[in-house]
Parts: C-alpha cells; sequence; structure tokens
C-alpha cells in the first residue's frame, strides 16, 4: 500500500524548503563579495553535505546555488 502525504503537508514542507533556502542564500550573499567566492562555499556545502549523506542539507546548497546562477544570468554586472 502507497501512503501519500497531505496535500497540506507538501504545501508546508515546500514553504518551510523555500525559507531556509532563501535565508541561506542572503546569508551568504551578505558574506561574500563576489559570485565566484559565494558559488565556490555553495558547492563546497553541497560536497560536503553530499559526503556526509545529509540530502536535506545537499537539496538545499544545491538550490541556493541554482538561485546564484539564476541571479547572476539576470544581472551579471551588479557584483
Amino acid at each position: 500500500m502507497k501512503y501519500e502525504a497531505p496535500q497540506n503537508i507538501i504545501d508546508e514542507l515546500q514553504q518551510m524548503f523555500e525559507r531556509v533556502a532563501i535565508s541561506k542564500f542572503e546569508e551568504v550573499r551578505s558574506s561574500f563579495v563576489t559570485y565566484r567566492e559565494a558559488l565556490d562555499f555553495v558547492r563546497r556545502q553541497s560536497h560536503e553535505a553530499k559526503w556526509a549523506r545529509n540530502l536535506v542539507h545537499e537539496v538545499v546548497w544545491d538550490y541556493v546555488y541554482d538561485m546564484f546562477i539564476r541571479e547572476m544570468n539576470e544581472a551579471p554586472m551588479t557584483r
């Protein structure tokens, strides 16, 4: 028998994930001067999470990395 979580729980988890990712993004963004430094840091965090087999942290850091890439593509000259 397959278990499916109620939609409200899935929605809450999605919102929590997004809040954590945005928080990490802002934290990293304010800590580094260049995108290169920020991306290197985020990539290292994702790699460490992968080796620690911490799937949640790995996914969050991968999402933060994607957020930086999107921001760079939208406004490449701002940082």
